[in-house]
């Protein structure tokens, strides 16, 4: 059983999105894009989306956490496997 809800966690880590929207934690989706840029701050038009896929995260991978400290630094380990998982399932890296 975890210690936090789902809207607790969302505030712990407080995720902000455009307009100050909060992102929701468990409705994350992984998008590998590659364009090209002269400018490190710009993207140019010329770019590509190859994959866009959801993330796995549930309640249960926070199931452990008995701190705000503890829930920030699972997200990282969680977010790191889930985009790993997700963008590069088996051998096979873009869908071309």
């Amino acid at each position: 059983m975890t210690k936090y809800t789902k809207e607790q966690i969302n505030n712990i880590l407080n995720l902000e999105g455009w307009l100050k929207t909060q992102i929701d934690v468990f409705n994350l989706y992984a998008v590998l894009t590659i364009g090209v840029s002269n400018n490190f701050k710009e993207w140019e038009v010329k770019q590509k989306t190859y994959s866009e896929k959801p993330l796995s995260i549930t309640l249960e991978d926070f199931a452990d956490c008995t701190s705000k400290a503890a829930v920030k630094k699972q997200f990282k380990k969680i977010m790191a496997k889930a985009v790993s998982a997700a963008m590069f399932p088996g051998d096979k890296v873009f869908d071309l």
